[in-house]
């Protein structure tokens, strides 16, 4: 026996099964009877935009894309680490270049460059009678420190002549610029005969 407490919820639930009942019979006569082969028709009539359709072709595009710039990327990747190496090989080569130069330039003594040949006019003038071409490669550009009797003195417009007495038949002749007034001038020599 149903108590008298719950005998309002049982009406209310079965008006609400016959109200949902006669809305679902409302439906059905609206809808003239949708079935399964009506809702796939009108799934078969949506017309789906062409941007949608060509997804699958733009994936495969981007896949392949994908998968270049990887290859890509890898080759890259080798080469920049050959060409580091190259680098450091030259940094080494270079590193080594630079000290063997440091080197070479501290065991020349610098003062030994600047510091004037002595020789005597007599070997001057011989070097130059025998062999005027290794005597111009030996002395040309260098500093001279000539020892000799002073034979005579000529002048010239803007040069002073030295002329040196030798054994030999030849005498050398020095001359510089007059308007230079330095003690380290370089001498240039000449056989006067």
């Amino acid at each position: 026996m149903i108590r008298a407490r719950s005998l309002p919820l049982v009406f209310a639930l079965a008006l609400s099964l016959v109200g949902a009942q006669k809305s679902i019979a409302q439906d059905g006569k609206e809808s003239g009877g949708s079935s399964l082969g009506d809702l796939f028709n009108k799934v078969k009539e949506l017309k789906v935009p062409d941007s949608v359709t060509s997804l699958p072709t733009q994936l495969q595009e981007l896949k392949e894309s994908y998968l270049k710039t990887a290859e890509t990327v890898d080759a890259l990747r080798t080469e920049v680490g050959t060409l580091r190496s190259e680098v450091e090989a030259l940094k080494n080569e270079n590193a080594r270049l630079q000290q063997a130069v440091g080197d070479k330039v501290a065991a020349n003594d610098r003062s030994a460059l600047l510091k004037p040949v002595e020789l005597s006019a007599d070997e001057l003038a011989t070097a130059w009678r025998t062999n005027k071409d290794k005597a111009t490669t030996d002395y040309a550009g260098r500093y001279l420190k000539v020892v000799g009797i002073v034979e005579a003195f000529e002048s010239a417009s803007q040069d002073v002549i030295v002329i040196l007495k030798t054994n030999t038949e030849s005498r050398v002749h020095v001359s510089s610029a007059a308007t230079r007034v330095s003690t380290s001038k370089c001498w240039r020599a000449r056989d006067v005969s």
